[in-house]
């Protein structure tokens, strides 16, 4: 039976699955794992047991979820944004972002606590107090209740047998609370982890499937807004080249204007008469082409006005003389003149979904260029170039050049001169916001290119009409008047045209679901209607989507080929615009390194067929993007290789593939102090990714959080407030005396090398007290009825229940409390040692000796061949080196492992583990 001492000298090989059991031939298994459970395996190889997380404060409401996201202006101005159903609240620096301060002038030992302050606050709003002469409410937020005036009662909190007086400050959480039904933080509480985010400056883009864009802006700590982006120019879907679906516009410019469903103008029939009577009986001149079923625009009639400006369909027609007006009634007197029109199709793109309130949709009508604006010449009268006009030309008069029409500004009387060099200036907005373009002898504004837009206010029953906010105004040529033109040249209004098209985003067709940046655009994909459609705004100009023909910052649309409908679900923008779908992942760029994307040039290549997940963001790691398959079990890191010059994306979970078994819900990335990406998992616990791609570290992990039923909700990272790492922060749910309540805590820093054991953090939602000795810790209602671990300067004490938000202790000066963390485990894969002749897998060995190098250690570390039967090494100090040689419990056993737990509130950092085996021959 040969002996044998073998070193497991690192750790970051990580968890392995269970398939990888055998694998002794693959180099991470001699530094993975069969067990790491609230250890993180560092890119040096030691594991070192996870801190606890440190508690901040409740969630608005906790009977909901709520999100995190962080808001990184800089790595001195970096937020986490509380994201709930219909509020929003701000954290920075390790706290909560609070409005100013004002002084607490009394507080009450009642129940419950009642405070008079300096200032007037609303029942429902959290405060924050501090410096009152009540110890057990200092430091503290509370729920305001019994606002009446300056008084203000503390919502749970009971003061009985308290100190009274007066002093102290008490200041309000700075909160949004526009909500759901003002549309400015539309998002339910069910969608919130469907939000996709992109970030630039002080403005947070946001996407949901459901809802208009929505943008969050910063201008200081208190001050943001969130609202619906009113874009510059929307985005619209494929134009209608249908020549027998036309539109007109009752006006070109206004609100509460009338699109309508038309047939061709010229192609009018002439009205003698309409009958009083039900159904309403219209004669005409003659029927033209009519037939039963046919829909017809009327109006013009006299006496009998409320038929006009209305689509019937016909019925019961006599060739050449009348014809009904289906399913009317008499309108009270009989008419005379009008005129009927016969829509030549009744494909109408309107639905009732449109005009819902807060969900803006628009319509967009173009006019051929040139047939109704004449083009520009230089120093020429504009009678001259225009022969409808007999005199000089009234201010409004257009004029096109170069795809874009202008209007004249100077007034009447004034010689119409175009001047000596064409205007080209060009700026949609309103119709009239623009430069104006001036030389001496006229001055041009930009009116628009041969288009406008409008928004949806309400549509009719039969869908033939929309009532509508014109933004941008509408062709002279569409509408029927235009207010403030008094002269209307022969053949210029009131022309149905069929290049209309409708917005791409609105109730009926959906929302992007998917927001990135890439090359100064600001781009968005996927609705409902349009799945594998993506949009690219113009070029600088985030909220401006207008495609204008033959210019490389146009605006563009791309939709993917593929053979299945495959929705897109991300983007990220990076070296190139890289996109995920259910199906698969793609990059979209110029097709060349050295070009930026234009309408002209956008290629679009598929990389992969894994597919990506829903409502997963996906996290750029130095040179590769790391996303979540579509199943939500495995992650996928898509890269650059330049030896294939290809993109590959192999498999990260493919040694752990048990790992994310029940899927990702979130992702956050720590860059420092150890590379970590965090996925927030649906059983609530957190898997953690120890990722170097340079030195081919990949290394996971198992993390659970401490109390009854406790889950991590939501993960985001952040700059610490000091400088030298990033932050985690969640949302963790618990059962907290018999109730459910959702805390916001962030995991405190790695014990330092040379850190102090009284500065040991290891308690989950914990707090620290800092100050002179004492015996009583108060302000723990957040934990009350719980019972919670003690450390005090650097000794574990016995445990506590916690009553009335304080519990008794040994005296100590800096103490931290909260609650136990779920041990700390790692357990070695099978030994593969001790068989001079072949494998000692499959053979019976046994452990009968080991030592362990640890770092910075202190407390119990319990040893064995498993975690049921276990012996202790423990120190009561921090302890750097190799324990002395331990006795392993235990017999002989075919698997060879070594497990460690440590389930104390103190640091451990695990080295090296080297054991003394003998293992059977056969």
């Amino acid at each position: 039976m040969p002996d044998a001492s073998p070193i497991q000298y690192a750790f970051n090989g990580g968890k392995l699955g269970p398939r990888v059991q055998g694998r002794s031939d693959l180099a991470r298994y001699a530094t993975g794992c069969n067990t790491l459970t609230n250890f993180i395996p560092t890119i040096q190889g030691p594991a070192v047991k996870r801190s606890g997380f440190r508690h901040l404060k409740e969630v608005a409401d906790s009977t909901k979820k709520t999100r995190l996201i962080p808001f990184e202006f800089s790595r001195e101005q970096a937020y986490v944004l509380e994201l709930g159903e219909g509020y929003m609240r701000v954290m920075k620096d390790s706290g909560a972002v609070l409005e100013s301060s004002v002084s607490v002038t009394g507080i009450t030992a009642a129940n419950p606590v009642v405070v008079t302050a300096t200032n007037t606050y609303s029942n429902g709003d959290e405060v924050y107090l501090t410096g009152t002469a009540q110890a057990e409410v200092n430091g503290r937020f509370f729920t305001v209740g019994g606002a009446t005036g300056t008084n203000f009662t503390l919502v749970g909190e009971d003061g009985t047998g308290r100190s009274t007086g007066s002093g102290g400050t008490a200041a309000r959480t700075y909160e949004i609370t526009d909500g759901v039904s003002s549309n400015s933080l539309p998002w339910l509480e069910a969608e919130l982890f469907g939000i996709s985010y992109v970030q630039t400056a002080d403005v947070l883009y946001l996407a949901h499937g459901n809802h208009p864009p929505h943008k969050i802006s910063r201008t200081s700590d208190t001050a943001w807004t969130a609202e619906a982006i009113v874009f510059d120019w929307p985005p619209f879907r494929e134009e209608n080249i249908d020549d027998d679906v036309l539109m007109t516009v009752e006006e070109n410019t206004g609100s509460s204007k009338k699109v309508r469903l038309r047939g061709r103008v010229d192609d009018q029939l002439t009205i003698t008469g309409t009958s009083n009577a039900s159904p309403v009986v219209v004669t005409l001149a003659d029927t033209g082409d009519l037939a039963n079923g046919d829909t017809v625009y009327i109006d013009g009639v006299a006496t009998a006005t409320s038929l006009n400006e209305n689509h019937y369909v016909v019925a019961n027609l006599v060739a050449n003389t009348s014809f009904e007006l289906s399913g009317t009634s008499a309108p009270g007197a009989a008419g005379t003149g009008g005129t009927a029109e016969k829509l030549l199709s009744v494909d109408t793109p309107f639905t009732s979904d449109m005009a819902t309130s807060g969900e803006e949709a628009y319509i967009k009508l173009r006019e051929v260029p040139l047939s109704y604006v004449r083009d520009w010449v230089a120093q020429s009268n504009i009678v001259n170039i225009d022969g409808r006009w007999t005199a000089n030309p009234p201010a409004g008069t257009l004029i096109a050049e170069d795809g874009r029409v202008y209007e004249w500004l100077n007034g009447a009387g004034v010689a119409a001169v175009t001047g000596k060099q064409a205007p080209v200036h060009d700026k949609v907005k309103d119709g009239y916001l623009s430069d104006i373009a001036a030389d001496t002898n006229s001055r041009w504004r930009f009116y628009n290119r041969f288009s406008g837009y409008a928004k949806l206010a309400a549509v009719s029953s039969d869908l033939y009409t929309a009532t509508v906010d014109i933004d941008v105004n509408m062709p002279y040529s569409m509408s029927e008047s235009h207010p403030g033109e008094t002269i209307n040249p022969a053949g210029f209004f009131l022309h149905s045209a069929s290049r209309w098209s409708m917005g791409a985003w609105n109730a009926e067709y959906g929302y992007p679901r998917a927001v990135a940046f890439y090359e100064d655009r600001l781009w968005f994909a996927s609705t409902d209607k349009d799945p594998q459609t993506f949009w690219g705004s113009r070029t600088g100009r985030y909220e401006d989507f207008e495609v204008i023909a033959d210019e490389d910052d146009s605006s563009l649309v791309f939709t993917l080929a593929s053979n299945t409908i495959n929705a897109i679900q991300w983007m990220s923008g990076e070296d190139v615009l890289l996109m995920g779908t259910l199906g698969g992942e793609f990059t979209v760029d110029a097709g060349s390194a050295d070009k930026a994307i234009t309408p002209s040039n956008i290629r679009v290549r598929r990389r992969s067929n894994y597919g990506s997940a829903e409502n997963v963001q996906p996290a750029f790691i130095d040179s590769a993007l790391l996303f979540v398959h579509r199943s939500k079990e495995r992650l996928y890191e898509l890269l650059y290789q330049f030896q294939t010059d290809r993109y590959v994306a192999p498999d990260l979970t493919q040694m752990s593939y048990d790992i994310l078994s029940g899927g990702v819900v979130e992702m956050a990335y720590q860059a420092a102090p150890f590379r970590l990406l965090w996925c927030a998992l649906t059983d609530g616990s957190l898997a953690s990714l120890t990722y170097v791609r340079d030195e081919d570290v990949i290394g996971w992990a198992q993390h659970s959080v401490g109390g009854t039923s406790a889950k991590v909700e939501s993960v985001a990272a952040i700059p610490h407030p000091d400088g030298d790492e990033d932050q985690l922060w969640a949302v963790i749910s618990r059962t907290i005396n018999g109730g459910t309540k959702r805390y916001i805590e962030y995991l405190e820093k790695p014990f330092a090398d040379d850190g102090a054991l009284a500065d040991a953090f290891f308690v989950d939602s914990g707090l620290t007290y800092n100050g002179a000795a004492t015996t009583s810790i108060v302000g723990l209602d957040h934990l009350e009825g719980e019972t919670v671990k003690v450390v005090g300067d650097g000794t574990v004490q016995s445990d506590q229940t916690v009553t009335s938000g304080a519990i008794t202790i040994t005296s100590a000066s800096k103490v931290h409390v909260g609650l136990a963390m779920p041990e700390a485990q790692l357990q070695t894969m099978r030994l593969e040692a001790g068989q001079p002749d072949g494998t000692a897998m499959g053979r019976t060995k046994r452990i009968h000796q080991s030592v362990f190098r640890v770092h910075n250690t202190a407390g119990t570390l319990k040893y064995g061949a498993d975690f049921t039967n276990q012996d202790d090494w423990s120190s009561t100090t921090l302890y750097t080196g190799d324990t002395e040689s331990l006795a392993m419990p235990g017999d002989w056993e075919q698997a060879g492992r070594v497990a460690l737990a440590h389930d104390e509130p103190l640091p451990c950092t695990i080295v090296g583990v080297m054991p003394q085996l003998a293992t059977e021959s056969i």
